[in-house]
């Protein structure tokens, strides 16, 4: 086998393993990705259809204390960098705030840190 050959069917190994890891890191799970934001009615029927996905509630403690979807996890958006370990890196996260603008933020957080 030349050289060129060789060089070839290494560089395609390498290519198809970052095409691997690429799909294990955008789908973990059942086929979902593992950050985005949702809806309170996204949420509610993400918790009773897919078992196993986190709700990431990112409002404050006070609104969540309130009132709050089922099952879900309260870290305030100021404190998720510093909480961050908190969340399993093995289960996909739905991120939901009534200010969605808050929840793009921790998703984009999420995506760059989780």
């Amino acid at each position: 086998m030349s050289n060129n050959n060789r060089v070839r069917q290494i560089v395609f190994i390498l290519l198809a393993l970052l095409a691997i890891v690429g799909v294990y890191r955008f789908q973990r799970g059942d086929g979902v990705p593992p950050f985005g934001n949702v809806t309170a009615n996204e949420a509610r029927i993400i918790t009773r259809d897919l078992p196993g996905i986190v709700i990431l509630d990112v409002r404050e403690k006070t609104e969540f204390e309130e009132e709050h979807i089922e099952g879900a996890i309260n870290i305030p958006l100021i404190e998720l960098e510093d909480k961050l370990d908190q969340l399993s890196i093995f289960n996909p996260t739905r991120v939901y705030s009534e200010k969605p603008e808050e929840s793009i933020e921790a998703v984009r957080f999420l995506e760059v840190n989780g």
